[in-house]
């Protein structure tokens, strides 16, 4: 009925109003639902935390959750995940560990989302005993038969940079990359490559990499992406026969030129420049490219 399609638009409007990380308007939005004699339902409240939480009112969230609460309106799974995900983004594991519980005693059974927001807190905490929880959970997990994913992963190796356990990183890389098959991307790239650069095994960080998750072109990219936020240029260039596309490529000769590494990007540049038309990347990041080198070399005759 038409109430029923009100309440749609309103919850739609909430929602996208916390997407784009309008919050307060979000709650204008809801008062101005209940005004018009709308009840609130979970999809209403999920949002409202929800955008609390990813503006960092963690406070607040938890009064929006204990309104809906008093409503007498019964959290489901999407509720608990962002309870969770509120108290993994506040490195709050305790907290993470009894919404957990009160989700199980509710008769929900946790999925990969919620498991990986708790692997998350513990993560965060940072300590030796919370990476082990971390570990711990990621093991009931993969008994209850769920797959990890690449946030997972993401959030596994970076509990092993915390505690600074390269070789945890390496093996666990190794079990969800190469055994499960599940993709990186390019934040856990860049932990990988963090806690490789911590250790001085930086080259074996990026070896393990490439001999899993290479030959994907987008996953090459991410990984191009990675090394250059990590400033590892030399590193990148090493294993620049690796990258072929022209995105990745243009990146690498402006980092170059920009490291004064002049001969590899001037390789670069005229590798780019026999490239085919169709291959060829457009002509502002061939021009940028061009600048940069003649900044780099002090010339333009290139």
């Amino acid at each position: 009925g038409e109430g029923g399609q009100e309440m749609v638009a309103a919850n739609a409007l909430i929602h996208m109003l916390v997407v784009i990380g309008k919050v307060q308007q979000a709650f204008k939005a809801y008062v101005e639902m209940r005004r018009r004699g709308l009840a609130a339902d979970a999809t209403t409240f999920n949002s409202l935390i929800w955008g609390c939480g990813r503006v960092g009112q963690e406070q607040r969230a938890l009064k929006v959750y204990d309104e809906m609460v008093k409503f007498g309106l019964e959290p489901d799974e999407v509720t608990y995940g962002v309870l969770l995900d509120l108290h993994a983004t506040a490195g709050a594991p305790d907290e993470g560990m009894r919404v957990f519980i009160q989700m199980k005693e509710a008769g929900i059974v946790p999925n990969v989302r919620h498991y990986t927001s708790l692997i998350n807190a513990y993560s965060k905490a940072g300590t030796q005993e919370s990476v082990e929880r971390a570990f711990l959970f990621y093991k009931v997990m993969k008994s209850a038969g769920i797959q990890a994913t690449e946030i997972t992963l993401s959030c596994l190796i970076d509990a092993c940079r915390r505690a600074s356990d390269v070789d945890r990183a390496f093996e666990i890389f190794g079990e969800i990359v190469g055994d499960l098959g599940v993709v990186p991307g390019r934040g856990t790239f860049m932990h990988l490559l963090k806690i490789g650069k911590a250790s001085g095994r930086v080259e074996e960080a990026l070896d393990l990499i490439l001999a899993l998750s290479g030959g994907r072109q987008e996953t090459l990219d991410a990984l191009v992406d990675a090394l250059l936020d990590e400033r590892l240029v030399a590193e990148a260039l090493k294993q620049r026969s690796s990258f072929t596309s022209s995105e990745s490529l243009v990146d690498l000769c402006l980092a170059a030129s920009e490291d004064g590494l002049v001969v590899e990007a001037l390789e670069i540049f005229q590798q780019l420049r026999r490239r085919k038309e169709e291959e060829q990347p457009d002509e502002h990041a061939m021009a940028a490219c061009h600048a940069a080198l003649t900044n780099a070399l002090g010339t333009d005759q290139i």
